[in-house]
């Protein structure tokens, strides 16, 4: 019921600076949760058998240290209670020197034609694991007031993926692209929230929308008048 992986960090998955980017632990937690839910008789084989398949909704990250290359990082997940076509599933990551941080997930279940929620009775029965989260469930995105940028973006081929839609782990990239460099190296960006609101399918073009002040930021991905995503963090 508790999955764990030990994952050598190597330098395909980190920036500039030697530490693991953001958009590269979202997809290890991807790649991570879908093992393990296969395992549980709950995976991509058998939802899409029945045209289903996992997307994810909300994600909170508490991060002490990012893991640096050439290192070893051992990724802990387990599901957690579902409710209401929601599922919660708890990631824990470590490295020889200790703990580096925590995140909460919110998962549901969408039909590949439909393209939208399935009702509860239709989705997988996911099993409980005795887990103690450290952070019991994502916590809700807020905008702050502060300096704001935009910029027009195409997405391309490499941001899509298995469901015909922008990755999860995409919108973190695009995320980083925006935000300055220079934080990664001065700072560690300590905390992140996210919520994905509405799918975007391949080649549409989007507007992405930074707002900082001092160590905190947020961050939106519009579809013409729609917040498709969004995201606050904060450095330290």
């Amino acid at each position: 019921m508790i999955f764990t992986q030990r994952i050598p960090i190597d330098s395909e998955r980190c920036d500039m600076f030697e530490n693991l980017r953001p958009d590269a632990m979202f997809l290890l937690m991807q790649n991570a949760a879908g093992v393990h839910a296969e395992q549980l008789g709950a995976g991509r084989t058998q939802l899409v058998a029945a045209n289903t398949a996992w997307v994810l909704t909300r994600i909170s990250m508490r991060m002490n240290r990012w893991p640096k290359w050439n290192t070893v990082m051992t990724l802990t997940t387990a599901p957690g209670p579902g409710r209401a076509g929601l599922y919660r599933r708890y990631f824990t990551f470590a490295d020889e020197q200790g703990e580096l941080g925590h995140a909460s997930t919110l998962w549901t279940v969408i039909d590949l034609d439909k393209r939208t929620i399935v009702s509860p009775d239709k989705a997988p029965v996911v099993p409980v694991a005795d887990f103690t989260p450290l952070l019991p469930s994502p916590v809700k995105v807020r905008p702050i007031e502060g300096e704001t940028t935009e910029v027009a973006y195409r997405c391309q081929y490499t941001d899509a993926d298995l469901n015909r839609h922008i990755n999860n782990a995409a919108y973190i990239r695009f995320l980083e692209n925006c935000l300055p460099s220079e934080r990664f190296t001065a700072q560690t960006l300590s905390e992140l929230d996210v919520c994905y609101h509405k799918e975007i399918r391949p080649a549409a073009t989007v507007t992405l929308r930074l707002t900082q002040a001092d160590d905190r930021f947020y961050f939106a991905v519009r579809d013409g008048e729609t917040t498709a995503f969004d995201a606050c963090g904060k450095w330290q």
